[in-house]
């Protein structure tokens, strides 16, 4: 499943004190099924793009290259 997460930061969350910021997330849930049972389920989503919405982490500067 994909989607975007929408919310506000409103409690400490990996060392950041709550900023009131707004943020918007690319987020994705893979559920591997086996048997007809849930076996696996992982969460991705980009943990750097989050912390630069909350002013924790800078945006990544292109190079020439």
């Amino acid at each position: 499943m994909e989607m975007t997460v929408n919310g506000t930061h409103q409690q400490e969350m990996a060392g950041v004190q709550a900023t009131g910021r707004r943020i918007r997330e690319p987020y994705c849930n893979v559920v591997e099924v086996r048997d007809g049972k849930i076996y696996r389920e992982r969460d991705y989503f980009d943990n750097l793009h989050l912390m630069h919405q909350l002013g924790a982490a800078p945006l990544a500067q292109r190079t020439g290259a």
